[in-house]
């Protein structure tokens, strides 16, 4: 059984890092918070555009070259993560996901798969892996506006409509609670006009409307917004489930070490019991001889 001194100083130690998980735990809550609010608040906005997108499309827009399906000869994934660490298995998840959808793409006959990493934890996740990232982007660790997305919206659309790419799919990690986050695989492109932009009724919530200019120059300008606006909504998504990752870590954290030092605790006292009543049988046996 280890010593009192030895006890005294594991017990300082656990303190000391509980204070630092409780501090980061406060700290993730609180950009937990903020992050959430510009999430919630950019969905309305996410999905209005793209069923602006699909009310405008008609026969003549499918002509764009962003919706135009081909074989796949190459395919590009774009992942996003987090700069940092501590969030649990947070981008671990996201590169096991990503790695799975990389070997069956190949599998599925692509002739060549590569990967588009934002954020420095997947970038170094792939890398250990053996797979070389064609382009690596610098995330921020707070996205303020969609500007932040337009170097790699242009890129994707320029290598899109020079067919240097056949199929763009984006893999990010979508807010559903503080306590549940979920990888999502999306194709960006070929842009998909699956959608509906009708109110629930069977109606077309945008009703007869008339466009200035026409609605092929309108859906020319609005089809890399809201290619803008895919990745911008990502990134939000993104950091809102990176902090309540690292909160729910750091909570679990504190609380583990909690009950180390309960136990620790435990143990010191009965080694401190056990040790002054040694003492004492030793004192007590000692004047029984004296006497």
């Amino acid at each position: 059984m280890a010593s009192t001194l030895v006890l005294r100083r594991q017990i300082k130690s656990i303190t000391g890092t509980k204070k630092v998980t409780k501090a980061m735990e406060l700290v993730s809550g609180s950009k937990m918070r903020k992050s959430v609010s510009a999430v919630l608040a950019a969905r309305p906005y996410s999905q209005e555009i793209l069923d602006l997108v699909y009310h405008l499309h008609t026969e003549g827009t499918s002509l764009f070259s962003l919706l135009q399906d081909r074989e796949i000869k190459r395919a590009v994934f774009v992942v996003i993560s987090s700069n940092r660490g501590l969030c649990g298995g947070f981008n671990t998840a996201l590169g096991t996901s990503t790695s799975k959808a990389y070997i069956a793409e190949k599998e599925q006959g692509s002739k060549q798969v590569d990967v588009i990493t934002v954020g420095k934890k997947v970038r170094d996740y792939f890398l250990r892996s053996g797979i070389k990232p064609v382009a690596d982007f610098a995330k921020s660790d707070i996205t303020r506006s969609a500007r932040e997305t337009l170097g790699l919206a242009k890129i994707l659309s320029d290598w899109y409509e020079q067919k240097k790419v056949d199929k763009v799919v984006l893999v990010y990690t979508h807010f559903v609670s503080s306590v549940k986050q979920q990888i999502v695989h999306k194709q960006l492109l070929p842009f998909s006009i699956n959608g509906s932009s009708t109110n629930g009724n069977g109606h077309d919530k945008h009703g007869v409307s008339s466009y200035e200019p026409s609605r092929e120059e309108l859906f020319h300008f609005l089809l890399p917004r809201c290619l803008e606006i895919q990745l911008y909504q990502a990134l939000l998504e993104s950091e809102a489930s990176e902090h309540s990752a690292r909160m729910m870590a750091m909570h679990n954290a504190s609380k583990a070490a909690n009950e180390m030092l309960d136990d620790l605790r435990l143990t010191y006292n009965q080694v401190r019991q056990t040790a002054i009543t040694q003492e004492m049988a030793e004192i007590s046996s000692a004047m029984t001889t004296i006497m």
